[in-house]
């Protein structure tokens, strides 16, 4: 028996592997009608965690419950509701390694004395 939620089937009720279901859940696909919108192409380029193995086993999962993924539509593209964990570092590391680099010399009015940096302006 299937419980359906007042949102949707969960995507538990499936009865995916561990992987897939997670990977499904990191990315906000909670439930069989949400899973349904997306194409195996939208899935295998925007899930993390999901290759090509995976997409096949929801696949036919999906069309166990009478449903199938949507056709494939270059033009859509398809919203995050939010971004992963691995996303967000990905753009963090991005915006870290196009930075200025700063100055690695001392400024014109700081002396170097031992191992600190004494600056005129601090007295």
């Amino acid at each position: 028996m299937t419980v359906r939620t007042a949102s949707g089937t969960p995507i538990a009720s499936l009865g995916l592997p561990p992987r897939a279901a997670n990977a499904l859940a990191r990315h906000g696909i909670r439930t069989v009608e949400v899973l349904a919108t997306w194409s195996p192409e939208e899935l295998l380029a925007q899930v993390i965690g999901l290759g090509s193995s995976s997409v096949g086993i929801i696949e036919a999962a999906i069309r166990s419950t009478g449903r199938q993924l949507a056709a494939a539509d270059p033009g859509r593209l398809y919203q995050l509701a939010r971004a992963s964990t691995n996303q967000r570092h990905i753009a963090n590391h991005q915006a870290w390694a196009a930075a200025p680099a700063r100055a690695s010399k001392p400024s014109d009015n700081a002396t170097i004395i031992g191992d600190r940096l004494d600056r005129a302006d601090q007295a």
